[in-house]
């Protein structure tokens, strides 16, 4: 929210109860017509989870809009 206002850009932040986050995401950006989904990673280093977590991989999947992920350097608390 932060970064949006300091750019004067509109945000809208919803809160969603699903048995599924990453189904929930994305259903809730098509649903609202979003352009864009941006998504903190986890950062884990198995081999399930090698470039994301599980959430941000289904999303990025299946997203109808475009998917920026973020990753916190290792360095940083999680």
């Amino acid at each position: 929210r932060a970064i949006a206002h300091e750019f004067d850009l509109p945000i809208d932040g919803k809160l969603v109860q699903a048995h599924s986050a990453a189904e929930a995401v994305v259903e809730t950006a098509k649903d609202l017509g979003c352009d864009l989904i941006v998504l903190g990673a986890s950062g884990r280093k198995n081999l399930a989870n090698v470039l994301f977590g599980r959430v941000a991989d289904y999303v990025v999947r299946n997203a109808h809009c475009r998917v920026w992920i973020s990753s916190a350097p290792e360095s940083l608390p999680r």
